[in-house]
């Protein structure tokens, strides 16, 4: 079909080839003239929030848009927070936030003093530099590639197999890694201190008339390269970006072993 024709289509007929196509290709769809702009709408019927600076943003200009707004039936909070140190020790109902960034050094020093020189001696050597990022940091990233293997298995190559194969082999050095991650953590500082994305959603509440459910999930960036929910954070990810993947509250407290008589 040639071009000149394709804006003269009825709305209708767009209307159905547009349900087919992402929000991304309509996006683009909709910068090539006035006419798909017109014809093609975008589908925004979930937001989302989390502690990030860039969710709460587009969290808040859907919510002030005339029309897009009317459309959302359902906010999904990320509640899982990026960790800030290696998983296993003590990790909390908030995502491991006992463990301190590069900002904060002697807290996790003082907090391995409370569980004796075997898990004091190892939480510190984690937080040994290698490789121009922390330890922890890199093991988790390397086991991520493990489990990425480990969940493809045997299977073909698939189009999905394919692009994560394309993200792995675009993978940042890991100094890079580790400074872009680091803006994450200072990102998600700031949120939490002035509950940003707690008054978002106080004002989506109200800004959103068919809204019909609130998801809470602590697993929103599901596996590396495949995440179960693709949050503007997440989407702005540079390509190939490896990192620890947060999991939540799910994962539950993990105590130090103790003996019981």
């Amino acid at each position: 079909m040639a071009y000149a024709t394709l804006p003269a289509l009825p709305f209708e007929l767009w209307g159905c080839i547009s349900s087919y196509l992402s929000n991304s290709d309509i996006k683009n769809l909709r910068l090539s003239c006035v006419q798909f702009r017109n014809a093609s709408i975008l589908r925004i019927d979930r937001v989302f929030l989390s502690a990030n600076p860039l969710n709460v943003q587009v969290f808040r200009c859907i919510a002030g848009h005339d029309k897009f707004r009317h459309g959302v039936t359902e906010i999904v909070w990320d509640e899982a927070r990026l960790a800030r140190g290696p998983h296993g020790f003590n990790e909390s109902a908030e995502g491991n936030e006992n463990f301190s960034d590069e900002d904060e050094p002697r807290n996790t020093r003082e907090w391995a003093q409370e569980y004796g020189s075997y898990p004091q001696e190892q939480i510190l050597e984690q937080h040994e530099f290698e490789d121009g990022c922390p330890k922890w940091f890199k093991h988790a990233c390397e086991a991520n590639l493990a489990l990425l293997r480990q969940r493809r298995g045997r299977d073909v190559d698939r189009p999905d197999h394919i692009e994560r194969r394309e993200q792995v082999f675009a993978q940042p050095t890991l100094s890079e890694r580790w400074k872009y991650y680091r803006h994450l953590l200072g990102q998600q500082k700031d949120v939490l201190a002035d509950n940003s994305d707690v008054y978002a959603f106080l004002h989506g509440v109200k800004q959103f008339p068919a809204l019909k459910r609130v998801t809470i999930t602590p697993s929103a960036h599901g596996h590396i390269f495949t995440p179960l929910y693709p949050t503007p954070m997440i989407r702005a990810f540079p390509n190939g970006f490896n990192y620890p993947i947060p999991r939540g509250w799910l994962n539950g407290p993990v105590e130090p072993p103790v003996a019981y008589h």
